[in-house]
């Protein structure tokens, strides 16, 4: 259980740092699969019963982006970083 809240956490940092990116997605509501599990009370910042990439933005600001996880690091170079989340996305 710990496994996953970890693959899911970093998970959710590479998303927020795409999301990030894409300024005009700000306040649409997120629909992607990979993150439809992440539609609950916790991840909703604004309280507004979604979850938006306004909230990813919230998230993505007080995590750690010292988190390593070698689930999420997709090209193997043993640092999740931008490269990680460019493929993230382009498997979106």
């Amino acid at each position: 259980m710990e496994q996953r809240h970890i693959l899911l956490t970093s998970l959710l940092i590479m998303l927020l740092s795409f999301f990030s990116s894409q300024a005009s997605l700000t306040g649409q509501v997120v629909t992607e699969p990979v993150i439809q599990e992440l539609s609950s009370v916790q991840y909703d910042l604004t309280g507004d019963g979604q979850v938006t990439t306004e909230d990813l933005q919230d998230i993505m600001d007080l995590a750690s982006y010292g988190i390593y996880s070698a689930e999420a690091d997709f090209n193997h170079d043993a640092v999740v970083d931008q490269l990680d989340i460019d493929i993230l996305a382009a498997s979106l």
